[in-house]
């Protein structure tokens, strides 16, 4: 198998991997000039498979974890001006209710005191 080595270095695995479109055809050539039997061209294409299906699992855990990274963030960060807001409005409303419960009792003060 010391022929995997010098195939994977010198055959255009490089360019199938990068998705070039003239990758997979030179590499299928290679394999088929290069496995002395099937079972060998066999082992390379099971390898190449598994290597294309481990990056594809890769990307796609990676991609997941990132959207579930966002949605969590975003949620948190409409959670937190959703408090705000609600923060904002009350100690606006019990202000005014405090300024009018305050100015009704002057009022109400100086009406009394201007009666008597």
């Amino acid at each position: 198998m010391r022929w995997l080595s010098t195939f994977i270095t010198t055959s255009p695995i490089h360019d199938f991997s990068a998705g070039t479109s003239h990758g997979l055809n030179d590499f299928l050539k290679v394999i088929k000039k290069r496995g002395k039997n099937k079972i060998e061209a066999v082992v390379v294409v099971v390898v190449v498979v598994v290597v294309v299906v481990v990056v594809v699992v890769v990307v796609v855990v990676v991609v997941v974890v990132v959207v579930v990274v966002v949605f969590v963030v975003v949620v948190v960060v409409v959670v937190i001006v959703i408090v705000v807001v609600v923060v904002v409005v009350v100690v606006v409303v019990v202000v005014v209710v405090v300024v009018v419960v305050v100015v009704a009792v002057v009022l109400l003060l100086l009406f009394i005191l201007l009666l008597f």
